[in-house]
């Protein structure tokens, strides 16, 4: 039987109307696998083959999905992200891959204008975006808190295993079917970003304490490398703009 949940499901022609060529349906189960550790491989063979293709217009590519995640059960499918320069302008990068055997499957207009690739062999999902675009950090963010977060990601292969034991008239219809545990990783994903930067904040306030000792002349900071001079020129902006705000306040009216 199908998923029960098929009533919330994208219908066949919203299905078609993204695809080139022909909707096939699934119907059927999805097959997961243990994470294999040549999956980082393949990626890399594909990432070379791609760069030799596009050359400078690969302005970056990436392992993302699943099979990026070291101990996570995955589809045997490498999903990879491609970022150009502009996605709408095709001619720029379409010919060339799909001489090269790529196909092009997947059209998005609604979605941030993804163009999604299948490969000339490897099985491969290649994802298309434009520089910039915000799915892009969303998709890297969600496959660092994976790999380095084992209880998410050991709750994210509980919900694709038990929905893997659906019948689905079409792949992408697991895929939606994953969105609020997807949600719901990403708010922890995001929040620990969010503490991550507040305790950068906090850490550097002894540079900032510094920076008032020597009065903030950039000239004295020929010594200290670039990230901790870019945390200190925040800090300090961040206390300039404090004291000014502070200083408004107090101006009797």
């Amino acid at each position: 039987m199908l998923s029960e949940n098929n009533s919330s499901h994208r219908s066949d022609e919203e299905l078609q109307k993204l695809t080139l060529g022909k909707l096939k349906p699934h119907n059927s189960y999805i097959t997961l696998v243990e994470y294999d550790p040549n999956w980082p491989k393949l990626f890399e063979q594909e990432a070379d083959r791609i760069r030799s293709i596009l050359g400078n217009k690969t302005l970056q590519i990436e392992h993302v999905g699943s099979t990026s995640v070291p101990g996570l059960c995955a589809k045997p499918i490498i999903d990879m992200l491609l970022v150009v320069e502009d996605y709408a302008d095709e001619p720029s990068y379409v010919p060339v891959l799909e001489s090269a055997g790529y196909t092009l499957r997947i059209r998005e207009p609604q979605w941030f204008e993804h163009r999604m690739f299948k490969g000339p062999d490897t099985d491969i999902n290649l994802h298309v975006f434009s520089s910039g675009t915000p799915e892009i950090d969303r998709m890297l963010r969600f496959r660092d808190w994976l790999r380095s977060n084992e209880s998410d990601r050991e709750k994210y292969a509980q919900v694709k295993r038990s929905l893997a034991k659906n019948k689905w008239r079409h792949v992408q219809h697991y895929a939606d079917a994953k969105t609020s545990i997807v949600q719901e990783i990403m708010e922890r994903a995001n929040a620990n970003i969010y503490y991550q930067n507040i305790t950068i904040i906090r850490n550097n306030m002894s540079l900032l304490n510094y920076a008032q000792i020597i009065g903030w002349k950039n000239e004295s900071f020929d010594n200290i490398d670039g990230e901790r001079r870019l945390c200190l020129s925040r800090s300090v902006k961040i206390h300039n703009k404090r004291k000014r705000k502070n200083h408004r306040g107090n101006i009797s009216h």
